[in-house]
Formats: structure tokens, C-alpha cells, sequence
């Protein structure tokens, strides 16, 4: 890279800021009708990021050569100094009482499931389990005859075992529970109380978290799957006697494969998980981050290759019941009736819309009857509702959509944590996040809430308690100087 285009660069990004905050601005008034004082705070909050990304953008580059200075001081990593399991153990039991509190106050508030998720999810389960239960659920996917192109089966299995409302939310309590376990047991392993306690206090005080957990529905388990595979890649992995670097990939590749097919069998959102997993395997196949072997350019690629082989072949032997299921009946391996709804501008049933036409058609119909500057504003507009409602799901309560408040401080945390650490389990969150914004966003005149960009939280929340642990770190350094 140029030294000119590397000095333009953060110019261009200081411009575009400006722009996306006055999108926001102009989206927020003309979309929200209330004048509350969280509107004024985020108009006001984005006025004042888009003047001082102008004012940036036009200022010398002196200017911007001592804050880049300034920023490689702070993110500079902070020597980790001795662990505090003492205060880590408090912070844990803080974070399991809050959550544990949240659970006791959300559970009998949830008491009603007529006309919603919950009970479409508790109807195909009873079906599920007049047809034989969960033991007789692989037979009727291997056979095509299970006829569910919506939810899609793991949790639909679990359900099934008791198939009603109150059942359905001790189901999801328990799963949430076991998630809270698995994250203080990885944290454990890895030997780091304090910043475990961190993020056990940041999930249970979570509003997400815990109002998914007394719901009957599949979020707090594909959550679960997909926090747990990434607090795993957390926790170095210890090499067998006699493993091989190559070996080892391998082994990643296949415990990766499994956990994102497992999402997938949970919901539809795991197809993009998977895509978003292999992508990352194979660069950093490519970039040979096992470390000790120089690999040649042609045996980087064919172990990049060898790798991506193993994750398909896994990921296909799991996901084999739902893909089976598909072919046979669909004739399609990743057939969703809401892949439908991609290519409408409102709600529809999208049962009907897959029996009227076919997903070529749809779309080929929607590009037809739209210009690309609609299709860019739906997307502009779809972003910057997915951003709140992502800063909106990490936030605690009881604010609700002041959320987002608490949940922009831990998003600059995360970030933080990101920049800091740079671990190479970070570079598949913004790999899920670069792949799962975009549609999501595109989807927000469908539906928007924080179901969809809820199995990321808990990988964001550990960020964040990077992010807190390197200020931590910081001001103690500042202090004793």
C-alpha cells in the first residue's frame, strides 16, 4: 500500500462515519414518531459523531499523526500481571445470582403463547411427538417424510419429549443454566478468574440471556452451541504425543464442523455460521498459524484444502438428517420457507409464497419491480436498525430500549478487546458478523428483533470482558506510574 492511499484511509473512514451517523439521524426521525429522550440522545449522539468525523477528516496530519500515536499506546497489550481468583469467584457468583434473579422474575411473566413463536414451536412438537417422539424423529428425516421447512429439528427433538408451554419454558431454563455452566467451566480451563467472573457478570446481567431462557423457543440452545464452540477455541488446544501441526487443524476442522451442523439442525441462521466457519479455517490454513512448519505456497493451499475437506465431510455427516430430509422432499439441501420472505417488502406466508413460485423467480421478480436505489436504502436503512438492536441486545435491564446505552459502552469494550487481543478466534466473530449483518439487515422489513443476532452475544460479551480487562490493566499501569 501507497504511503498516500495509507494516509487517505482513515479520512475516507472519517467521512463515511459522518455519513453513515447522518443516515442514522435522518432514519431515526423519520422512523420513530416518538421524541423521547433516548431519541434525543441518539440524534444528538450522532450529530455529535458526524461533526466530529468532518471536523477529523479536514483536520492536518499532524492531527491525525498524534492520534494514531496516541491509539498505538493505548491498545498496546498491558503485561497480564497475577490472575485474582479471589474477586474472579465473587464476580462469578454475582453473575449466576443475577441471572438466576432475572430468571425468577421473567419466568412467570412469560404466560401467554397464543398467536407467537412459542406456540408454533410447541404445535410441530406435538406432532413430533404423536409421530414417536424424538427416537422416531431420524426415521421421518431420513425418509422425507418430516414436512417441517421452517424450525428446524434439534430443539424440535428435545421439545417433543413434553410438548407444552410450561415444560417448554423449564426446557429453556435448563439450557440456559447448562450454557452459564459450560461458560464458567471454559473460562476455568483457561485459568483467568477475573476475566471470567467479567463475562459470568455480563451474561447474567444480560437481558437477552435471560428473557431467551424463559421462552419456548430455539435461541438460548443455538446460542449456547455457538458461545460454547467459541469460548472452546478460547482455551489452547494441548497437542497429543506425536500430533502433527496438520493433524491439528484437522481436529479443529472437525470439532468446528460438528458444532456449526448442530447449529444449523437448531435453526436456519447456522447455515451462515457454517460458510463463515470454513472461510475461516481455510485462510487460516493458508496463513499456516500452526507455527512450526514452513509450509511452500503449493503445500499452504493443499493443506488449506485437505482441511475445508475435512469440516464439509464432518459438517455433511451431522447435518446429514436435515440435508436428507431436504433432497428427498424439497429437492433442495438447504431448503427454508423463509428464504422466501428475502424478496418481499413485507410479511407474507411464506408457506404460500413457496407453493405460488419458485426462490429464482421471487427474486427475479423482486429486482424487476425494484430500482437499486430502493434495494440500497432497504439496506442502508435495514444496517442501522440492526446496529441498535445489536447494541439493544447486549444491554442489561430494566431499561428496555435504553439498552442500548449500556450496550454501546460494551460494544467500544469489545472492540477494544478485539483490537487488543487479536486472537484468531476473534477473526471468525467479524468474519459470523460481516456475513450475518448484511442479511439480516435486508430482513428487518420482515421481521427485526434480537432472536437474530442472538447467537453472537455471548462470543461479543467475552470481547468485551477483554476490552475491560485491558483498561483494568491500563489504569492500574497509569496509577503505579
Amino acid at each position: 500500500m501507497s504511503p498516500l492511499l495509507r494516509r487517505a484511509l482513515p479520512r475516507i473512514a472519517a467521512v463515511m462515519t459522518a455519513l453513515i451517523s447522518v443516515g442514522a439521524v435522518v432514519t431515526i426521525l423519520n422512523a420513530v414518531e416518538s421524541r423521547s429522550g433516548l431519541v434525543w440522545i441518539c440524534v444528538g449522539g450522532g450529530l455529535l459523531v458526524a461533526g466530529g468525523s468532518i471536523t477529523l477528516a479536514l483536520a492536518r496530519q499532524t492531527v491525525w499523526d498524534r492520534l494514531a500515536a496516541r491509539a498505538e499506546r493505548w491498545l498496546q497489550p498491558q503485561p497480564r500481571g497475577e490472575d485474582a481468583p479471589v474477586w474472579g469467584g465473587v464476580l462469578i457468583a454475582l453473575g449466576a445470582i443475577v441471572y438466576l434473579a432475572q430468571l425468577a422474575v421473567y419466568f412467570p411473566q412469560n404466560d401467554s403463547y397464543a398467536g407467537q413463536d412459542e406456540e408454533a414451536f410447541i404445535l410441530t412438537a406435538a406432532e413430533v411427538h404423536d409421530a414417536g417422539g424424538a427416537l422416531a424423529l431420524l426415521p421421518e428425516l431420513y425418509s422425507g417424510r418430516f414436512r417441517e421447512a421452517n424450525r428446524h429439528p434439534l430443539y424440535l427433538g428435545m421439545l417433543a419429549l413434553r410438548p407444552n408451554f410450561q415444560s417448554g419454558k423449564l426446557l429453556s431454563v435448563v439450557l440456559g443454566c447448562s450454557v452459564f455452566v459450560g461458560v464458567i467451566v471454559l473460562g476455568v480451563r483457561r485459568r483467568q478468574w477475573l476475566r471470567t467472573g467479567i463475562l459470568c457478570l455480563l451474561l447474567g446481567w444480560n437481558f437477552a440471556f435471560a428473557r431467551f431462557s424463559v421462552i419456548v423457543g430455539c435461541e438460548v440452545l443455538l446460542a449456547g452451541i455457538v458461545g460454547l464452540y467459541w469460548l472452546w477455541l478460547e482455551v489452547p488446544a494441548e497437542r497429543t504425543h506425536g500430533e502433527t501441526p496438520a493433524a491439528a487443524d484437522w481436529k479443529l476442522a472437525a470439532v468446528s464442523a460438528v458444532a456449526v451442523a448442530l447449529a444449523w439442525l437448531t435453526k436456519g441462521t447456522g447455515l451462515l455460521l457454517a460458510a463463515g466457519c470454513g472461510l475461516w479455517l481455510l485462510v487460516g490454513s493458508l496463513r499456516a498459524e500452526s507455527g512450526d512448519i514452513r509450509w511452500s505456497e503449493r503445500g499452504r493451499w493443499v493443506h488449506g484444502v485437505r482441511v475445508l475437506a475435512v469440516f464439509a465431510v464432518v459438517w455433511v455427516v451431522v447435518a446429514s438428517p436435515l440435508l436428507t430430509r431436504n433432497v428427498l422432499r424439497f429437492r433442495h439441501p438447504f431448503h427454508n420457507v423463509n428464504t422466501w420472505l428475502l424478496f418481499v417488502d413485507e410479511y407474507q406466508d411464506p408457506d404460500q409464497l413457496s407453493q405460488s413460485t419458485t426462490v429464482a423467480e421471487a427474486a427475479a421478480a423482486y429486482v424487476g419491480s425494484h430500482t437499486w436505489a430502493e434495494m440500497a436504502a432497504r439496506e442502508a436503512q435495514g444496517l442501522i436498525w440492526e446496529v441498535f438492536v445489536l447494541l439493544r441486545s447486549l444491554g442489561p435491564p430494566p431499561w428496555e430500549d435504553a439498552r442500548v446505552l449500556p450496550g454501546a459502552v460494551l460494544a467500544a469494550l469489545a472492540i477494544i478487546g478485539i483490537l487488543v487481543e487479536r486472537r484468531r478466534e476473534q477473526r471468525l466473530l467479524v468474519l459470523w458478523l460481516l456475513l450475518c449483518f448484511p442479511l439480516f439487515a435486508w430482513y428487518v422489513p420482515i421481521a427485526v428483533g434480537e432472536r437474530f443476532i442472538f447467537p453472537l452475544v455471548i462470543p461479543l460479551l467475552s470481547c468485551a470482558a477483554d476490552g475491560g480487562m485491558h483498561c483494568l490493566r491500563w489504569m492500574r499501569r497509569a496509577s503505579a506510574s
